[in-house]
């Protein structure tokens, strides 16, 4: 399937994500006046993952007509061109940079700590670590981006644990910003299956390079929510 001009220029990150944080320590406001300098430091652990849902009307093997048949066809190689990408193009070592190169200097300007060179000369240490982030794909095709995430600070001095929390984070995938809202259809499969196989189509449309770009944008997005959580937390 060719990529067209078109459905490149429309391609976006919705603006509003959603995220899910549960924090299991936090002693970030007793230390907070003795801390002045910090590291920060990211970790991806894992490979990008990719979850394609079933459809929503899975249709009877038996009664496939050669149309039924196509289609399977057409999303069959729709996903595995999808894999084949988010393999070659989501390199855990950009999504690190990319999420570091926003978390850090967030947790410092929000909470006016300085960015140290080394662990030896900083008053603490703060580790922002994604074991999972990858691409969804629901019943009716339409694609999310989520991370996986916690943010865990240790005081040097003493190096006592004193923050950790864990966090997760999608962003929806805007592929066609002007079509028409989604609607239920109930359980009309065929309206079921044209909602699937045109999202499916557009997310087709996407190239590697515009994948790997809107996965950065997320993990910057995913990264700025993370501070935000642990630098309210260390003023509450």
């Amino acid at each position: 399937m060719t990529t067209t001009t078109t459905t490149r220029s429309i391609l976006s990150l919705a603006l509003l994500g959603s995220s899910l944080a549960a924090c299991g320590v936090n002693e970030l406001p007793v230390y907070r006046s003795q801390i002045h300098s910090v590291t920060v430091a990211a970790v991806v652990t894992d490979s990008a993952e990719l979850s394609i849902a079933d459809p929503a009307v899975v249709s009877d093997p038996n009664a496939q007509t050669p149309a039924d048949a196509a289609n399977a066809a057409m999303e069959s190689y729709i996903i595995t061109s999808l894999s084949q990408r988010v393999r070659s193009q989501l390199d855990p070592r950009l999504v690190e940079r990319s999420f570091g190169d926003r978390f850090a200097p967030d947790v410092s300007r929000g909470t006016g700590w300085a960015l140290a060179g080394s662990d030896a000369a900083a008053d603490a240490r703060v580790v922002a670590e994604v074991d999972g982030f990858g691409l969804d794909v629901d019943e009716l095709g339409r694609a999310t981006v989520y991370f996986r995430m916690s943010a865990r600070a240790w005081f040097n001095t003493s190096d006592r644990l004193i923050y950790e929390s864990w966090s997760s984070h999608e962003v929806p995938l805007v592929l066609d910003p002007y079509a028409a809202p989604y609607v239920s259809y109930g359980d009309d499969p065929s309206e079921l299956a044209a909602e699937r196989a045109y999202n499916l189509m557009l997310l087709d449309d996407v190239s590697g390079p515009e994948l790997r770009a809107m996965v950065l944008d997320a993990a910057r997005d995913a990264a700025a929510v993370l501070a935000r959580q642990l630098v309210e937390a260390s003023w509450e």
